[in-house]
């Protein structure tokens, strides 16, 4: 699972829009659609007491989170929701490697620019 070929493009994390409705109530309950896909069962549920939603509105939120949990996992892009953070993880390290690999070869230049001027001005 370390292979570029196997961490999920930012294409395939982008969520169809929701319905204006769907959206609405994500909003009254404070929370994403990654905090509603990915988040743990418990936590999703606490937001949805603290708002003391109506029974058809907890429906509501379970259809959209079973629903949407659905198109991730039945298109084959994860077999798992482990399986989907492990890549993401990946994904964060390896940006995180390249950030730092880039930072050093800018301060390479950096020092190199500077030694050029050090040298003209000799």
């Amino acid at each position: 699972m370390s292979t570029a070929e196997n961490i999920p493009t930012a294409s395939l994390w982008k969520p169809r829009p929701l319905p204006t409705q769907d959206c609405f109530l994500l909003q009254i309950l404070g929370i994403s659609y990654y905090d509603l896909v990915f988040a743990d069962y418990k936590l999703v549920w606490e937001l949805i007491a603290k708002q003391q939603l109506n029974a058809k509105e907890v429906q509501r939120v379970k259809h959209i989170r079973k629903r949407e949990k659905n198109k991730l996992f039945s298109r084959g892009q994860f077999h798992t929701l482990e399986e989907a953070i492990g890549n993401l993880l990946e994904e964060k390290n390896e940006l995180l490697l390249t950030r730092d690999k880039m930072t050093q070869e800018c301060e390479y230049w950096e020092k190199m620019h500077k030694e050029c001027i050090q040298m003209e001005n000799n």
